[in-house]
């Protein structure tokens, strides 16, 4: 019976983590994002850390599409982590533009694939805002891989996702994400600007 209850109350316990939770993934993410902004190597360790508090309060808080997101970019981090440790620095990449091709099938990949993660969300995690859910996940994978190919049209991508994070995270009750993606808004703006 004892065994019961603490499966049962265990919920509740980690409920009471969620502003902690939250505080610690956003100002981590914050952290690292102005040590990146200033090139510095500690971002992807410290980008890391705040991951890590993330994946548990998506997964609690019951936004799996953002989880996914999260341990995907766990990995990217790892790969940037080592790339500016071990990386050819004499390595660059020009900043582009998104070609016409790549912009039409970025948008097909998105009409196909955000319905079925929608779907995928409501079926099988029964997740209460699967929509927003959806979008903001395969907006930001698509965002991402424009960050890594330096395409200059990544901060109008981001500047609409953040923009829709701040929905979602208000939605879900998770005040310092929201603030965390206000923060992201400016510096996507400035990112472009620049």
């Amino acid at each position: 019976r004892q065994r019961q209850m603490c499966i049962r109350d265990s919920p509740n316990i980690m409920q009471a983590y969620i502003p902690a939770l939250d505080f610690l993934g956003a100002s981590g993410s914050v952290i690292a994002t102005l040590l990146f902004v200033r090139a510095s190597i500690w971002g992807w360790p410290i980008s890391m850390i705040a991951i890590l508090f993330n994946i548990v309060l998506y997964w609690q808080k019951g936004i799996y599409g953002d989880t996914v997101l999260e341990v995907m970019f766990l990995i990217s981090c790892a790969y940037g982590w080592y790339t500016w440790l071990y990386g050819n620095a004499s390595r660059t990449m020009p900043i582009t533009s998104i070609t016409k091709e790549h912009a039409l099938t970025l948008f097909g990949i998105a009409v196909v694939t955000i319905p079925l993660t929608a779907g995928l969300l409501t079926q099988q995690f029964h997740s209460d805002v699967p929509w927003l859910d959806a979008i903001t996940t395969i907006l930001a994978l698509q965002a991402q891989w424009l960050t890594c190919r330096k395409i200059i049209e990544t901060w109008v991508m981001w500047f609409f996702i953040d923009a829709l994070y701040i929905w979602l995270y208000t939605v879900k009750g998770l005040p310092f994400h929201s603030w965390q993606y206000a923060f992201y808004l400016i510096v996507a703006t400035a990112g472009w600007l620049r």
